[in-house]
């Protein structure tokens, strides 16, 4: 099924929550987010697809402090092997909330993710690749800040 067509990328008025529609991957994702100095618990590379991470449960950067990707999905719209469009949330569909936080698209379509925000002002997602050669020199560099940051 070919979901490229379902674009939402929208923040709520008061910017806590970000709908998005699941044609995105997570690096699209964060530069339109980083307009506002928000993020959201989604991948690690920026070309993870959104509905793949947040239907698989999620591990993201900010796990310790939130949980997995898919606890901070608030709301799902969802079309039903019937045909009917729901939103699945804690109140609403609470069966079917709770199934998607991990158990794939097996339970219908999803067409929309609702999730909370995080504050942030820099967010990278991406692979940094150092040449066997030049390891010393980037440890050199890293440890006394690892040192310095605890």
């Amino acid at each position: 099924m070919v979901m490229s067509n379902l674009t939402t990328l929208s923040l709520s008025s008061d910017k806590s929550i970000l709908s998005m529609g699941p044609s995105h991957r997570w690096g699209e994702v964060y530069k339109f987010l980083a307009d506002y100095d928000l993020t959201v618990p989604g991948g690690r590379l920026s070309p993870v697809g959104v509905p793949g991470l947040l239907l698989a449960g999620g591990v993201n950067f900010y796990g310790n402090q939130v949980g997995f990707s898919a606890d901070n999905v608030i709301q799902y719209e969802v079309v039903l092997a019937t045909g009917n469009i729901v939103y699945a949330s804690k109140s609403s569909y609470s069966d079917l909330f709770w199934a998607l936080k991990g158990g794939s698209s097996n339970f219908g379509i999803v067409t929309r993710f609702d999730i909370k925000t995080i504050p942030s002002k820099k967010v990278w997602a991406g692979i940094y690749s150092v040449a066997s050669a030049d390891v010393p020199a980037l440890l050199a560099v890293c440890l006394p800040f690892r040192a310095n940051s605890s």
